[in-house]
């Protein structure tokens, strides 16, 4: 007997969901998959939504809305406000921007666009955390609400580039070896993610340029302090502009060695 092709498995299961389902079937099963994949939102409905009278209000008023954007469900709740304002206070309290005036995301968004090479991010990145969600992707609200807006583009608005995207960031994202992904992003950009990378291991307000490329020195990437510096200015990281040479440990070891030796040497008798 033959054996079926290794892809008629999904050809027939989308195949099925489209012939059998309906918007009403589809709906109950993404909402019995959320729950069971959310304990945040079962412990919602079993307690906020079902015994407060005003936190079903509130969802109601979110249904009528026109945006559907909600960060998190104690928004639709009296807990929020609360919430609000401790972070508030926290962001008013610590600066997020430790990485040389950067965030944390916008440090991380910068690595996306360089590791995406010539492909949009968006398509890379849609690749990449499908690929490392596996099976679980198709139970991701997030991944499947990513995933049906690329299809919009290219089924909906006949967006065929996006395909070609896509194919680009699948061979991207197998690129497993750092060989591979120096190759497919490019030298010009290689020093850079590396440098991106350094900074998040290193969080500080300012980096010294010297320190930044003897960082890609170590790393066999040769790249002119000009470059490092008009890189940082670009993306307004900020850099340690103080004057004055870093003290060198070793020679201030050998230095101190020596004064104790002169002064040892004068304290002996001559011959």
């Amino acid at each position: 007997m033959a054996k079926p092709a290794a892809d008629a498995a999904p050809r027939d299961a989308l195949l099925h969901h489209l012939l059998t389902e309906t918007d009403e079937s589809a709906v109950a099963a993404l909402f019995v998959t959320l729950c069971r994949e959310s304990a945040e939102l079962r412990r919602w409905l079993w307690e906020d939504f079902a015994e407060d009278p005003r936190t079903r209000e509130r969802l109601a008023a979110r249904v009528r809305a026109k945006s559907s954007s909600v960060a998190r469900l104690a928004e639709l709740g009296d807990a929020n406000a609360t919430w609000a304002h401790e972070v508030a206070q926290l962001r008013h309290r610590f600066s997020a921007r430790i990485y040389g005036g950067l965030t944390w995301q916008e440090v991380e968004t910068l690595i996306g666009k360089l590791r995406a090479g010539r492909v949009d991010a968006g398509v890379f990145l849609l690749a990449l955390e499908w690929r490392r969600a596996g099976p679980r992707a198709l139970r991701s609200a997030a991944l499947l609400r990513a995933g049906a807006v690329w299809l919009h583009d290219v089924l909906a608005c006949g967006n065929r580039t996006r395909l070609a995207q896509l194919a680009t960031a699948l061979d991207l994202v197998e690129a497993s070896t750092s060989q591979r992904q120096r190759a497919v992003v490019g030298y010009a950009d290689w020093w850079k993610l590396q440098l991106l990378l350094y900074i998040l291991r290193h969080p500080r307000e300012s980096y010294r340029t010297r320190e930044l490329h003897a960082h890609l020195a170590s790393r066999n990437l040769r790249v002119d302090t000009k470059e490092i510096r008009r890189f940082c200015a670009r993306h307004k990281i900020c850099r340690d502009m103080r004057g004055g040479r870093p003290r060198n440990p070793v020679r201030a070891t050998a230095t101190k060695i020596m004064r104790v030796t002169e002064r040892s040497a004068r304290k002996l008798p001559p011959d």
